[in-house]
């Protein structure tokens, strides 16, 4: 007795399915009605949506969110720049003693940052009751070096040049404290960072200043490090500025010795790669 059934996509064949990969690897937002009319249009096969999409899932595909990169984020410019950068960083890596390394940014937090995600009985919404209270964002400005925390600073207002080089001056008075000497501060590529008075306040007292490439926020160990503390601040869900501000503080303190060597070892995943002008895809 003849078995019935068989391939559900032989009205697709080897070549158009070549044609349905290639389309989906040059615009991954391409959806199934666009897939069917181009194959109508371009090879005259007529076929369901959920052929194509059977024949997509034998290409082991799947849909995920879409993660939209700059169009400049690999241009020319930028990846030569991030050559000269991972270079200039690696030689200072092998150099000199890399606790002199350190890293400055700023990060945003407000009431707003709650958990997203909580349990209760299937079928249930997990729902938690909020104070409606109109809070200021806190800007937090950092500076971090293989060893943890140097210093950091909560403010309600958005930093700018002044505010910026009041808090290199705190961090200079730290570094001068520990008595560290020729340490090389590195801050992102921003406008108010590239000041002449940042310039000159850092290299007067004996330090050396490097920038971030642009488009380049995996090659700063900070971004991981502002990323747990923000989870922290988020799990602990506050209820008013004061406990926001004292999360702030605790989430400092919460981050260990192996978070600070996790966040380093990320960034020198980048660097050779960069080094070789390699365009970088985000994991």
């Amino acid at each position: 007795r003849q078995l019935k059934g068989g391939s559900r996509n032989k009205k697709l064949t080897e070549e158009s399915k070549v044609l349905i990969k290639n389309w989906i690897d040059d615009d991954c937002g391409i959806i199934l009605k666009e897939i069917k009319q181009r194959l109508f249009e371009q090879k005259s096969i007529s076929v369901s949506q959920s052929t194509i999409a059977r024949c997509i899932d034998s290409f082991n595909y799947t849909l995920k969110r879409v993660h939209n990169i700059p169009e400049r984020k690999n241009s020319d410019d930028v990846i030569n720049e991030r050559a000269s950068y991972a270079e200039r960083f690696m030689n200072i890596f092998c150099s000199m003693n890399d606790n002199k390394i350190f890293f400055i940014d700023e990060v945003g937090v407000s009431l707003s940052m709650q958990v997203r995600r909580g349990r209760s009985l299937a079928g249930k919404r997990a729902t938690q009751t909020l104070t409606n209270i109109r809070s200021r964002n806190i800007s937090v400005c950092c500076a971090m070096n293989k060893n943890g925390i140097l210093k950091f600073k909560a403010q309600t207002k958005a930093f700018n040049t002044e505010s910026v080089l009041d808090f290199i001056r705190l961090v200079l008075a730290q570094l001068a404290v520990n008595e560290v000497v020729g340490a090389i501060l590195i801050l992102d590529n921003v406008r108010f960072h590239k000041t002449a008075v940042v310039h000159n306040e850092i290299v007067c007292a004996g330090h050396s200043l490097i920038f971030l490439p642009p488009y380049s926020p995996f090659l700063n160990p900070i971004e991981n490090m502002f990323s747990e503390w923000k989870q922290f601040i988020r799990r602990c869900s506050s209820r008013t500025e004061e406990e926001l501000l004292e999360n702030i503080q605790n989430g400092a303190l919460n981050i260990t010795s192996t978070n600070w060597n996790n966040y380093f070892a990320h960034v020198q995943r980048y660097m050779i790669p960069c080094s070789r002008r390699e365009p970088v895809i985000e994991e």
